[in-house]
């Protein structure tokens, strides 16, 4: 119980810093659909609707911010996910900056 009583007396002193947020660091992921400019002509039959394949349009967007704004992203080759060796290695390149 004590620690929890020093530990919450040191966070309220450290909120009386000026840059407190500076030093806070937050990431997410999350699947977007990106959008190929490049154009190619397809027989459509008469009657039927284009369709459009988004999933194989979809990949994994990484990003790391803090209060001044992005520090690092990666964009995942299609069909990666995020797993334990992807975010070590997303972290190390975080600490480099």
């Amino acid at each position: 119980m004590q620690a929890r009583v020093t530990a919450c007396q040191f966070l309220l002193l450290t909120l009386q810093r000026k840059e407190f947020l500076a030093d806070l660091v937050t990431g997410d992921e999350s699947c977007v659909v990106y959008n190929n400019d490049t154009q190619r002509a397809v027989w459509i039959p008469s009657g039927e609707e284009p369709k459009a394949n988004l999933h194989e349009k979809k990949c994994v967007l990484s990003c790391f911010w803090d209060a001044k704004g992005m520090l690092y992203y990666e964009l995942l080759l299609q069909g990666r996910t995020v797993n334990a060796t992807t975010y070590s290695n997303q972290l190390a390149s975080l600490a480099r900056l």
